[in-house]
């Protein structure tokens, strides 16, 4: 006989259903600990992946290079530079010690670094592409000048 009839007969009504119901609780507790931890386990692993995946994004040169170039040239253009001839050879990977200086001395005012930032879409591309996000940008002046001077370089 299944246990069900065997503890009503023995029992009584009662403790057959109460039997029932701990069982009942026992096997859905049971199933829903279980499946909440391969849930979290699933997640954990989605989340490490996702973190690997972005770390490789952030540690690769080739493409911090060329998105810096891209967002350099914007704003040579802006800035309407007579460096922007040169900036080709750059992107050939070839760069004289003067050229080099000359890049390094260079400042940009901060009204044109926010409009290359805001207008330019090759500019706001290369950005996205740096994990720079578009609501990030209008504090990126603020952060590339913390002396507050007005001028980014």
């Amino acid at each position: 006989t299944p246990i069900f009839e065997h503890v009503t007969e023995s029992h009584g009504w009662f403790w057959s259903f109460f039997f029932c119901a701990f069982l009942f609780m026992i096997i859905v507790g049971l199933g829903n600990v279980i499946g909440a931890i391969f849930v979290q386990a699933t997640l954990a692993s989605s989340a490490k992946l996702a973190a690997r995946k972005q770390d490789a994004r952030l540690e690769d040169d080739t493409r911090w290079s060329t998105n810096f170039m891209v967002f350099f040239r914007s704003l040579l253009v802006y800035a309407e530079s007579d460096l922007l001839p040169e900036l080709d050879d750059i992107m050939d990977g070839s760069c004289s010690d003067s050229l080099l200086e000359q890049m390094l001395a260079m400042e940009f005012p901060r009204h044109a670094f926010n409009l290359v930032v805001q207008q330019d879409e090759g500019a706001r591309r290369a950005l996205k592409q740096l994990d720079i996000d578009a609501q990030d940008t209008r504090h990126l002046a603020d952060l590339l000048d913390p002396d507050n001077n007005g001028v980014i370089g």
